[in-house]
This record gives structure tokens, sequence and C-alpha cells, in this order.
């Protein structure tokens, strides 16, 4: 997302208005693929105490 956001920056810093919106689409895909990441990710189980409950 780095790389998407810093393209985006520089292309509107240089008024370039096609780079501007090719950028900012690919900031939304990737913004979109880190959510559906972290919607996949497992939530890690609670630790259990010495007797096996949480």
């Amino acid at each position: 997302m780095l790389h998407e956001g810093m393209s985006l920056m520089n292309a509107a810093q240089w008024l370039d208005k096609q780079q501007t919106r090719k950028s900012t689409q690919n900031l939304r895909d990737a913004i979109q693929r880190s959510l559906i990441d972290a919607a996949m990710l497992k939530k890690p189980a609670a630790p259990t105490d010495e007797t096996g409950n949480s």
C-alpha cells in the first residue's frame, strides 16, 4: 500500500489527472486486498491455564 500511496501523492503533486486516477484505483485495490487478507486471518486461541481452562 505504501507504493500505491506514494504514487498517488506524486501524481497529485504533478497535477497529472490521468496518473492520479490510475494511482487512486491501484490504492483502492491494495486496500481491498489488505482487508480481505486481514479478514481471512484466524483469531488466535485464548491461552489456557495449567488446568486447561481459558
